[in-house]
């Protein structure tokens, strides 16, 4: 099973893991798909690290983060 994550702020109301669910089922894939709300720049530095280290598979980032996900 693979992780996947919505990272921004707010990110409760995303209808983006109800989705990717059932996307993955109808796929018959095991993967799982989080929405993370990172409030600040440093809860959205110290997610990148689960990214880095391979503990997730791949991110989404919105509002407000975008601009520091790219750097």
């Amino acid at each position: 099973m693979s992780r996947f994550v919505l990272l921004g702020h707010p990110v409760s109301h995303s209808l983006s893991p109800a989705i990717h669910a059932a996307a993955y089922r109808a796929l018959g894939l095991s993967h799982h798909y989080d929405a993370v709300d990172c409030p600040d720049g440093a809860a959205l530095a110290a997610f990148t690290e689960q990214l880095r280290s391979g503990d997730v598979a791949g991110a989404n980032v919105t509002v407000p983060h975008k601009g520091q996900a790219l750097s």
